[in-house]
């Protein structure tokens, strides 16, 4: 199901347009102490000063800062792009100033609401000295007939508050410009990155309406679905955005649309109805330009928006000389909870406080069950948290599937609630200085394993999307910093340690008492397999640094070494970002080492790529701390091959690796590059020659450069666990192999959160000598001496007639050739399937396994490249340990040549389309 999917990458083409024509389509610390008012724009020696900290935290070097001594911010200059649009001018950074917990993504304006009209700046100015006493960054841009002024501003009377009016008045002489109907704007929080909590709060803030308040639960929303776009619109003027779960310190957002108003040329104002939309991804708040002619409310949109108010911006549109006024207002708490945005709110309300269990979250609704609050309480178990006399419910969740429903009543005084006391769990006390991932399997269902739940309950529909942290596991590294015990509801479990495809599995069996704590002793795995002269590396990681993750990098880490790899490669969404001190801090030096790298995340629709240049991965890269982003390449609005020709003009040698090119079914979004070739809007076909269209874009060189948006270095021909993607992504790779375009195969987790585990699968490269020598390890991934795996690990070489081997990647010579595979894997990961490919054709298909390697006799009547896969089904331990996945390999091509002329000729497309060459193949 797709409820709420609205990415940065996935906006939606099309949302509520039937009726209304509507589409809805780490920092560096401060050396120094900042004044406390400023406005001013970072710069090399400021910087310092200037930068926030937290996982989120782009700004750099030409953006710019604003700050009170309480909220720090910084905006984005315009000449640097956005998640949704190539300008800049944007809020890309808040935090409480002196903490380092900026979780924000982006806030960004949309005319209509529309993924095609997002609003960028052109220019952009400090105000420091206004005569109110505030500091401001004022940007501003002219769209579509509009000119349209943001300004930012943090002031003496509301020192809490980061103040937003945006004016967008309409141009005299503008007649032919595009009609404003509806103007608004959109935050991003990735895969829920950050949890919204939606409220509609009563005219005076002390408290709730029903109609826009449903907390955590919202609508069903499908950006491809008009009637679920419409069904989703609430009045909540609230949004609470709460930060993740593990994230230390925590932080909250309180997004609050404060005033939207009509003025006219002549001065009169009258106030706008806004509607607001949120998904796993987005939060979306519209203002339409005219007051309602009827219907909403008396006009005014507070009792609902829905299918006869849409139809009603048919007919609006902003006159020349008229503005649309929207003012908003940000809170920042100090925790990842709701309550320490609405305590700000409510400040004028009584206190209620009382202890409950640290790790607990208190959901607080009014007798009739509408949401108000949620509550995060201290270390030591107290909490306080602000609410309106009146009556009300709490719910008390906490880990080990605990839970406690009561009422109380706040009167004038406030309300003690005591000790809110919860059956003690049983404790399980983790092995210590051991790498390992420990599975948990329950005797019974009624015991489900539930770790690292955020207890928040967030869900779109029916569909529950959970935190970062979230699985039936723990993984160790053996470091300090691992996790020392886990709250468990009683019970008797199995538990399986693992480390990874090259180590055995180890057993073990607990039962676990309420209020006791259980050692688990458990042996750690041992390594049953050697693979001299290979390093594994997953190509593709993600962690809280990027924008669609919370989950901490110090527990991906820490997963990364559980699963026995070797490489990391840091992939973070438009953000360069170095593992390396991190993994030096957690001595994790002798198990692991990283590579510095980046993914370029194409999401605009605009410019030399209305229809995006899909995701890529570039390393090693550079990694420029001062810069924003860390020195990542610019990519919105730009084909794939002007960023290309930016990354290979940096000094030193770099891979660009174009990242799952193809979903699975056919149907792809913005990620997927080949499903709309970046300008065509037209998917890649596998089956017609690259001189054809709607391919022969790729061909297209660069005035500039003469690069083509086909020349990447490698493509990510397995990425997660399916098995469908890697069969789609198959049939581009063998028609780019056919046709003379050699890109090396990889396979990655490409993981955002635990329970996508990292490692799996993983790429096996060939690196005979020097396995930390990141040189020869980029060299020999160019030259496809590389194989994807997901447990098994092969070896595959071509044996001429006078003992000549030639291995992945390399040219045989002759006719003539046997074909040797070895396969071998640890006892629980089940191989017995090889299938061998000459051109395509399937050439041999037949059993294999560790104790019965294939040797094959092959001829090649021309030259040829000879890849392979093996396979085998899950048994019940694979299963447990890998959910989702199957034991499977791949291999790079050996290349033949067969009519001795001392190179490889591509044979072409055959006349006949291959089997293998269609995308929706299920086999």
């Amino acid at each position: 199901m797709n409820h709420g999917t609205l990415r940065r990458d996935q906006l939606g083409p099309t949302c509520l347009c039937l009726l209304a024509g509507l589409v809805l389509a780490a920092a560096a610390s401060a050396n120094e102490a900042a004044p406390s008012s400023y406005a001013e724009q970072i710069t090399a020696e400021n910087a310092g000063r200037l930068r926030v900290g937290g996982s989120d935290a782009l700004g750099g070097i030409g953006d710019w800062a604003l700050g009170n001594g309480v909220l720090c911010a910084v905006v984005s200059d315009p000449s640097h792009e956005s998640h949704l649009t190539p300008q800049g001018g944007v809020l890309i950074d808040l935090v409480r100033c002196g903490v380092a917990h900026d979780e924000w993504i982006t806030l960004e304006g949309l005319l209509n609401m529309s993924r095609d009209r997002m609003l960028g700046a052109s220019w952009i100015r400090a105000d420091p000295d206004r005569p109110d006493g505030s500091v401001a960054l004022v940007t501003g841009a002219r769209v579509q007939g509009l000119d349209i002024v943001t300004t930012y501003s943090l002031g003496p009377d509301r020192p809490d508050a980061l103040r937003i009016e945006t004016r967008a008045t309409r141009l005299w002489g503008s007649d032919g410009d595009e009609r404003a109907f509806l103007f608004g704007y959109v935050v991003l929080h990735g895969r829920r990155q950050l949890a919204p909590f939606s409220l509609q709060l009563e005219p005076d803030g002390s408290g709730v309406r029903p109609a826009g308040s449903v907390g955590f639960a919202h609508p069903t929303v499908d950006p491809e679905d008009m009637l679920t776009m419409v069904q989703a619109i609430l009045p909540a003027d609230l949004h609470v955005l709460v930060g993740g779960d593990r994230q230390q310190p925590g932080v909250s957002y309180g997004l609050q649309l404060t005033g939207a108003r009509l003025v006219s040329a002549d001065g009169s104002e009258r106030p706008l109805p806004f509607l607001s939309i949120n998904g796993e991804s987005f939060t979306m708040q519209g203002v339409f330009t005219r007051p309602l002619y009827f219907g909403g409310d008396g006009g005014t949109g507070q009792g609902g928006i829905g299918l006869l108010e849409l139809a009603q911006t048919l007919l609006m549109d902003l006159s020349p000389g008229e503005s649309i006024v929207l003012e908003r207002e940000i809170r920042v708490g100090g925790r990842a909870d709701v309550a320490s945005v609405t305590d700000q709110i409510f400040r004028d309300q009584p206190l209620v406080r009382g202890r409950a269990a640290a790790t607990a979250r208190l959901h607080v609704s009014t007798a009739d069950g509408t949401p108000v609050t949620e509550v995060r309480p201290a270390a030591d178990g107290s909490f306080a948290f602000r609410l309106r006399p009146g009556k009300y419910r709490m719910t008390v969740l906490a880990p080990a599937r605990r839970e406690r429903a009561l009422s109380f009543e706040v009167s004038a005084a406030g309300a003690e609630l005591g000790e809110l006391s919860l059956p003690d769990p049983g404790w399980v006390v983790l092995p210590r200085g051991r790498p390992m991932r420990l599975v948990f399997s329950p005797a019974s269902e009624a015991t489900r394993v539930r770790f690292g739940d955020d207890l928040l309950g967030f869900r779109v529909g029916d569909e529950r999307y959970r935190g970062s942290q979230f699985g039936g596991d723990v993984s160790l590294s053996g470091s300090p910093a691992d996790p020392g015990r886990l709250a468990m509801v009683p019970g008797l479990y199995d538990v399986i340690a693992t480390r990874g495809p090259e180590f055995d599995l180890t057993r073990a069996r607990i039962e676990v008492t309420e209020g006791s704590e259980t050692p688990l002793e458990i042996a750690s795995p041992t390594r049953v397999l050697e693979h001299p002269g290979w390093v594994s590396a997953d190509l593709h990681v993600h962690s809280e640094w990027s924008d669609d993750s919370s989950f901490p990098a110090e527990r991906q880490l820490a997963a990364f070494v559980a699963e026995g790899a070797d490489l990391i490669v840091s992939t973070e969404h438009d953000r360069v970002a170095d593992y390396a001190p991190l993994i030096g801090r957690l001595s994790l030096d002798s198990h692991i080492r990283s590579l510095v790298g980046v993914e370029v995340t194409s999401s605009a629709h605009a410019g030399a790529s209305p229809h995006t240049a899909g995701h890529s991965n570039v390393f090693p890269m550079p990694y420029e701390p001062l810069a924003y982003r860390g020195g990542a390449p610019a990519i919105e609005g730009r084909r794939l091959r002007d960023m290309m020709g930016d990354v290979r003009s940096l000094p030193g040698d770099r891979l660009v690796q174009l990242n799952h090119p193809r979903r699975a079914g056919g149907k792809g979004n913005d990620l997927n590059f080949f499903t709309h070739l970046s300008i065509v809007g037209e998917p890649f076909l596998p089956s017609e020659p690259l001189s054809a269209w709607p391919n022969q874009v790729l061909l297209e060189p660069s005035p500039d450069t003469g690069l083509r948006d086909l020349d990447f270095d490698l493509i990510e021909l397995w990425n997660g666990e399916s098995m469908a993607q890697y069969r789609a992504v198959r049939a581009d790779w063998y028609a780019l192999l056919l046709q003379g375009e050699f890109r090396p195969a990889v396979a990655n987790s490409d993981s955002h959160v635990h329970r996508e585990l990292v490692a799996y699968p993983r790429t096996y490269v060939r690196v005979r000598d020097g396995r930390d020598d990141d040189e020869a390890f980029i060299s020999s991934l160019r030259a496809g001496r590389a194989y994807g795996s997901s447990g098994p690990q092969l070896s595959v070489v071509l044996l001429s007639e006078d003992g000549q081997r030639t291995g992945l990647g390399g040219l045989h010579l002759g006719s003539t050739a046997t074909l040797q595979v070895q396969v071998r894997a640890a006892p629980w990961v089940p191989v017995s399937r090889l299938r061998v490919y000459a051109n395509g054709r399937l050439a041999h298909e037949g059993p294999i396994g560790p104790a019965s390697p294939a040797v094959l006799r092959l001829d090649f009547p021309v030259d040829a490249f000879v890849t392979v896969e093996v396979s085998g089904k899950a048994g019940a331990d694979y299963a447990i340990v890998a959910p989702g996945f199957q034991p499977f390999a791949f291999s790079n091509p050996i290349f033949v040549d067969a009519d001795g002329d001392g190179s490889f000729t591509a044979p072409g497309l055959p006349a006949t389309p291959l089997p293998i060459l269609d995308p929706t193949r299920t086999d």
